[in-house]
């Protein structure tokens, strides 16, 4: 009996101190310094099962390998006076338990995590990561520096509250979101993602402004993006991707995607690939007059899409420019407004190269334009079960016209004698179309200048008013 009592004491004993060895702590960084410093913390270093917090405007240094139950970085209201800094040799790992799922940078105030040099931070949990909660301006940064690591493997909202900011930068490091990335989220937040090298992949969806109100975007600089088991969404509210250099590789993206959001891409440079859709202008939900609205401006660099929809439903405005002779864009399947009878589709050819294998159309030639101007039209086959038949079939239906090509462009380098085809429009300019002895026929639009006609001379007391020698164009 004694020999039980023993016993059974000693497993309460036992379990108590399992117990207060497991319970979890909110331990606080108070001083500049190291982060395994205990006298930086109010309550030791934390374990993987204390909940870290840092608020106050200091810098806490990480150079060794470190492991939390959560992550809540409130920042300070001095811009960029509290900071982590990951260095080399140093990690952070945060599931967040502690903090209801969630880990956090940037709440009452503003924090940066600077992730450096063989530094690496993982984020997991049931929650959010949030880079800018709490509303009232609060701001979090998130920092990739070359040979640097960030994984996130929860949902991440940069604008997580309203009038917040997020901001996520990867400059030569590698930063990985296995869920959804979420670029402004609540009511007039803000949210960046820039990629300047390095890098971005983002298994979950892309999906830049959550919110009506909300801003996003996206900016590529260089480095590589890869999206290509998911999608990249201009969702919501004013969002825009802004690319300069680099490389995109998705699996879909979609430019104005829900009802009344209206979203841009401006691409200067770069090369991608978007194996599926390309859209601009994606739904209309159900409104009669408020659907999406996309524009892509291209001036620079090359894409290649599976299909690409100019306004996809009823309501939807689509609209695509082409300028720069370096412009390249090609589309296996071209798409106008092949669903909704008034959607909007403009597509303007001002330079550069525009190559199309086939284009499904729902033939309201009211709504669809195609504007060659000082571009180059490659066409390989045109048609389908609701689109046209051929070249001729456009320029009849009036989908496919054209006006003067600048001197200088793309469409300067072909040459009108090895047309196998034109037409004249009645502004005189002739659209010529040239097979070349393939499954192609590139068309583009000249103006002939017409033979040069001797000005009158007139006499005006003594002196002579010579009109010179003049081009009709």
């Amino acid at each position: 009996m004694t020999g039980r009592k023993s016993g059974y004491g000693a497993v309460i004993v036992g379990a108590m101190l399992v117990c207060l060895q497991t319970q979890a702590i909110e331990t606080r960084f108070t001083s500049a310094g190291n982060w395994t410093n205990a006298a930086n913390w109010n309550n030791g270093v934390p374990g993987a099962s204390d909940l870290a917090r840092l608020q106050n405007a200091v810098t806490a240094d990480i150079d060794s390998v470190e492991v939390i139950g959560g992550l809540n970085f409130r920042g300070d209201t001095s811009l960029g006076n509290s900071i982590i800094n990951i260095n080399n040799g140093g990690s952070l790992t945060s599931d967040g338990t502690q903090f209801s799922g969630n880990n956090r940078v940037g709440s009452d105030g503003d924090a940066t995590l600077n992730i450096n040099n063989g530094g690496s931070a993982a984020f997991s949990g049931t929650g959010i990561f949030e880079v800018g909660e709490s509303g009232g301006g609060d701001t979090g940064y998130v920092n990739v520096y070359s040979g640097g690591s960030l994984t996130v493997s929860q949902t991440t909202q940069l604008g997580a509250d309203g009038s917040t900011f997020g901001y996520i930068n990867v400059n030569g490091g590698t930063a990985t979101f296995n869920n959804d990335l979420h670029v402004g989220n609540s009511a007039n937040a803000h949210g960046t993602v820039t990629l300047t090298s390095g890098t971005l992949n983002s298994v979950g969806n892309l999906r830049i402004t959550d919110n009506a109100s909300a801003t996003g975007e996206l900016k590529v600089n260089g480095g590589t993006l890869n999206a290509t088991s998911s999608s990249i969404q201009v969702r919501d509210g004013n969002g825009s991707i802004t690319q300069t250099a680099g490389a995109i590789n998705a699996k879909d993206m979609y430019v104005g995607h829900l009802q009344g959001s209206v979203g841009t891409m401006t691409m200067s440079g770069g090369d991608n690939v978007i194996s599926g859709l390309l859209t601009l202008g994606n739904q209309d939900d159900g409104a009669a007059a408020n659907g999406a609205s996309g524009t892509l401006n291209m001036s620079g660099g090359s894409m290649t899409v599976g299909t690409l929809k100019v306004g996809a439903e009823a309501s939807t405005t689509g609209e695509l420019t082409l300028s720069g002779k370096d412009t390249y864009l090609k589309a296996s399947t071209l798409s106008l407004g092949d669903v909704g009878l008034n959607a909007s589709s403009t597509i303007n050819v001002l330079d550069g190269e525009f190559q199309i294998h086939e284009i499904i159309s729902d033939e309201d030639s009211a709504t669809e334009s195609l504007i060659l101007e000082g571009g180059v039209l490659k066409l390989r086959h045109v048609g389908g079960a609701t689109g046209y038949d051929d070249a001729v079939a456009l320029i009849a239906a009036d989908v496919l016209t054209w006006t003067y090509a600048a001197e200088g462009s793309l469409a300067a380098t072909y040459n009108a004698a090895d047309a196998d085809f034109s037409w004249t429009n009645g502004d005189g300019v002739t659209l010529y179309a040239d097979t070349d002895g393939t499954n192609y026929s590139y068309m583009w639009a000249e103006t002939i200048p017409e033979p040069a006609t001797l000005g009158m001379i007139a006499l005006f007391g003594g002196g002579m008013l010579i009109i010179r020698r003049r081009f009709m164009i």
